[in-house]
């Protein structure tokens, strides 16, 4: 069967919701259906910094903000800001039964459907992104890999469909789809942090033990997924952590630009001004203030 044979398959088995389907498919040599690296996905996990139109303004933040970010709780310490299936549905980590009872009712809403190892999410607009189970056992001569999808429904504010992938080796991840036009986003979930806006409009996505790395802001909204900002913080022993949410518009962070000596720390807040975005920056960090570096699209 032809990958062109496979997906007229698929389509007609998500119409169809026929039982069959799965063993069809799992007994042919597939494609894996919609991937992080598949053509076209936004990946706000990748490593490497996008490309940008122009720099962020530099401002300070006054006195009583640089107070305020220090002394506020680390969000992503104990439960994270877009939480994993086995949070979104009440169960425990390990209950499959749980977990799929919690889908099924995710899917009752109708916006997508699961035929054994197909997941399909319907846009208004376009084709049906299709996401598909795989496992592979281990042999003698290399480890078993695999990936599970599971639907969460929508994201509050932005409507996004969430479609969460279980990796064999690596922590979970997302894709976001734009329930009209049926682009995508990925976020590494759980290995990186992720924290959607308190309107859902925007999320910001970046890996706090690897400052090097860089911090993205996606836009969700009517046309997204997009790229609207990519933050890169100092050198190789440098950490983020996440303040939280300030408004639906800017966010506060807190740098340790050497671990080595952790009591030196930055507050930051990255705010949007318009279609603007400036990095808001304490009186005492304009000594280091080169090593922050903030690009619009």
């Amino acid at each position: 069967m032809n990958v062109s044979s496979l997906r007229s398959t698929r389509r007609a088995c998500l119409v169809a919701a026929i039982a069959f389907c799965a063993s069809a498919l799992a007994a042919t040599e597939v494609d894996r259906g919609m991937r992080f690296d598949s053509p076209g996905v936004l990946d706000l996990a990748a490593s490497a910094p996008a490309a940008a139109d122009r720099r962020a303004e530099t401002v300070l933040l006054t006195p009583a903000d640089v107070d305020a970010i220090r002394v506020a709780p680390i969000v992503g310490a104990d439960a994270l800001p877009l939480p994993v299936a086995a949070d979104v549905f009440h169960c425990a980590p390990a209950n499959r039964s749980c977990l799929d009872a919690g889908e099924r009712q995710a899917l009752a809403a109708g916006a997508a459907a699961r035929a054994g190892e197909l997941l399909g999410v319907r846009p208004a607009q376009g084709a049906t992104v299709e996401f598909v189970d795989w496992n592979r056992p281990p042999t003698a001569a290399a480890d078993g890999d695999g990936e599970t999808h599971r639907y969460l429904g929508r994201l509050p504010g932005s409507g996004y469909h969430r479609v969460e992938v279980e990796f064999a080796h690596d922590a979970p991840g997302s894709f976001l789809v734009n329930p009209a036009n049926g682009k995508i986003a990925f976020v590494h979930n759980a290995a990186d942090l992720v924290a959607p806006a308190p309107d859902g409009r925007h999320l910001v996505e970046f890996n706090a033990d690897d400052a090097m790395r860089p911090l993205r802001v996606a836009a969700l909204d009517e046309t997204g997924p997009r790229l609207v900002l990519s933050c890169q913080f100092g050198g190789d022993h440098s950490a983020l952590a996440f303040k939280g949410w300030h408004d639906a518009a800017s966010f506060d962070l807190l740098l340790t630009p050497d671990r080595n000596a952790a009591s030196v720390t930055v507050p930051l807040r990255i705010a949007r001004i318009g279609d603007a975005w400036q990095l808001r920056i304490a009186e005492t960090a304009r000594t280091v203030s080169a090593q922050f570096r903030c690009a619009m699209r």
